[in-house]
C-alpha cells in the first residue's frame, strides 16, 4: 500500500503533466522578439522582421534541432548551397568583404537578406564578427519556414519570430522527450507555425532568386543580375501540364526539389 508521501508525489507528477499538456494544447507558443528598429537599419535590403522587431539569432538557428525529427531533409539541407550561403562559403565571403571595403559596411545588409538572414534580422550584423556562428549559419530551416509575407526580389520577404511549443528549447533530455510526445499529439500547431501554402509557389523562391543590384552599390545604375523567375514565367513550363503527375504547371520545386522516398514525419504519399 502506498504511503501518503508516495500518493502526494504521484498526484504532484500527474498535476504537472496535466498542466503541461493543457498549456501545450492551449498556448499559441513562445514568441520572442527583440527591439524595434527603423527602415534605416536595413539600408537597401527589403527584408523585414514583423513589426520591425529584431529576432534573436538563437530563435532562427538550430537546424540540427529540426533534424531530430526531420532527419532526411536535414541531411539534404546540411550539404546544400542554402546551408553554405553565408561567410561559411569562401567565395561569398571574399566577394562581400571586398564589396564592403569599397562601399562600406552597410552594403553587407543588402546581401544579407538572402545570404545572411540571421545576423541581419537579429541586429548582430552591426557588430560583425567573421567567426560568429550566426554569420556562418547560412539559410537555416527557420529562416525560410517563418517567412510570412513575400513582396518581390532582392530578399523581399517578412519574417515573424518563431512560435515555439512550450518545452521546445528545453535542454534536459526528459523535457525534450516530453516535448516530442506533445508535439506529435498536437502537430497542427507546429504545421500552422512553420508551413504556409505559398511555400509551394515560384514567387516564394523568387524573393531571393531575383536580384537587381542598385546604383548605390555598383556606382552606375540598377542592374538586373538574376531573374530566373521572369524567364520561367514566360516559358511553357509555367503554363503546360509538365508538373508532377502531368497536371498543372511546373514550378521551381518540381525540378529543384523533386519528391523522393522519405521517413520524415512531414512526408506524405
Amino acid at each position: 500500500m502506498l504511503s501518503m508521501r508516495a500518493w502526494a508525489g504521484m498526484v504532484s507528477a500527474t498535476a504537472l503533466v496535466s498542466i503541461t499538456i493543457v498549456g501545450y494544447l492551449a498556448l499559441t507558443g513562445v514568441d520572442a522578439e527583440g527591439p524595434v528598429v527603423g527602415a534605416d537599419y536595413f539600408y537597401l535590403s527589403p527584408t523585414r522582421p514583423r513589426d520591425g522587431r529584431l529576432i534573436p539569432a538563437s530563435r532562427l538557428g538550430g537546424s540540427d534541432y529540426c533534424g531530430h525529427c526531420h532527419t532526411d531533409i536535414f541531411h539534404q539541407w546540411n550539404a546544400s548551397a542554402h546551408h553554405f550561403s553565408s561567410l561559411n562559403n569562401p567565395y561569398y565571403r571574399k566577394v562581400v568583404l571586398s564589396t564592403v571595403e569599397r562601399r562600406g559596411q552597410q552594403v553587407m545588409k543588402f546581401c544579407a537578406g538572402c545570404h545572411d538572414p540571421l545576423p541581419l534580422l537579429s541586429g548582430e550584423i552591426d557588430k560583425p564578427e567573421m567567426n560568429r556562428w550566426s554569420n556562418n549559419a547560412g539559410i537555416t530551416c527557420i529562416a525560410c519556414h517563418r517567412i510570412t509575407e513575400i513582396h518581390g526580389g532582392n530578399g523581399g520577404y517578412v519574417v515573424s519570430a518563431p512560435v515555439l511549443h512550450p518545452l521546445a528549447l528545453a535542454d534536459h533530455p526528459t523535457l525534450q522527450a516530453l516535448h516530442g510526445v506533445l508535439l506529435r499529439a498536437t502537430p497542427s500547431l507546429h504545421r500552422a507555425a512553420l508551413s504556409k501554402p505559398f511555400y509551394r509557389s515560384a514567387e516564394y523562391c523568387a524573393a531571393c532568386h531575383s536580384l537587381t543590384t542598385p546604383k548605390e552599390i555598383n556606382g552606375m545604375k540598377n542592374t538586373v543580375l538574376l531573374d530566373e523567375y521572369t524567364h520561367w514565367s514566360h516559358s511553357r513550363f509555367a503554363r503546360d501540364g509538365s508538373g508532377e503527375g502531368g497536371s498543372g504547371a511546373a514550378n521551381c520545386s518540381d525540378c529543384h526539389m523533386p519528391r523522393v522516398p522519405s521517413h520524415d514525419p512531414a512526408a506524405k504519399n
